[in-house]
């Protein structure tokens, strides 16, 4: 079945409007952070379609190469949200993490935060004290409850900013922590790294 790009739009609208009814609360603008809205919106759309045009079953779509028309729609929605404010770190949110993997202590950087701010934040504490790199201190910013490094007792850790070369973590990770500004400070007085 092939869309028009207005018919593309009105089913994303859709789709947004039926995804923010389902994720409504006081955790609405969380639950975009989080990534449990653009769920929502994917599955959403993908069972608009599918009601279309039953014999063709579509997949789920990844709306990602949509994202103009998605940030569209999330604005509309969330301007409905009574209280809700919508600024351009919340609808540009448009980073597609690649599936759950066992997280163990050599695991990368990306998958440690994948785990931690996407597929199970629940596993992981978020540091924001002036201990934590990206409020200056040397500390891990985030850390496993439960898993600890071999042969010590310190849990699995993930440094925001590393003490050894002014690298960080991938900007689309500060935004999930809605520390954009603190990001947008350290590049600028040259304490990270590209």
């Amino acid at each position: 079945m092939q869309l028009s790009d207005k018919d593309q739009a009105i089913i994303v609208q859709v789709a947004g409007k039926a995804a923010v009814e389902i994720v409504q609360s006081d955790a609405a603008i969380a639950a975009v952070r989080n990534g449990t809205y653009y769920e929502m919106l994917e599955t959403v759309y993908a069972c608009l379609l599918e009601a279309m045009n039953p014999a063709t079953a579509a997949p789920v779509v990844q709306l990602t190469s949509a994202a103009a028309t998605q940030q569209a729609a999330v604005e509309a929605v969330l301007s409905e949200i009574p209280g809700a404010t919508v600024t351009a770190d919340v609808v540009a949110d448009t980073y597609v993490p690649s599936s759950p993997t066992a997280i163990h202590e050599k695991s990368s950087m990306v998958e440690m935060l994948e785990d931690a701010l996407i597929h199970n934040p629940h596993n992981w504490k978020i540091w924001d004290t002036e201990k934590a790199t990206m409020n200056g201190g040397t500390s891990p910013d985030i850390s496993h409850e439960t898993l600890m490094q071999a042969g010590s007792t310190f849990k699995v850790g993930v440094f925001m900013v590393s003490r050894y070369a002014g690298q960080s973590a991938p900007e689309w990770a500060w935004q999930k922590l809605g520390k954009l500004p603190q990001y947008s400070q350290l590049v600028a007085a040259g304490k990270i790294t590209f």
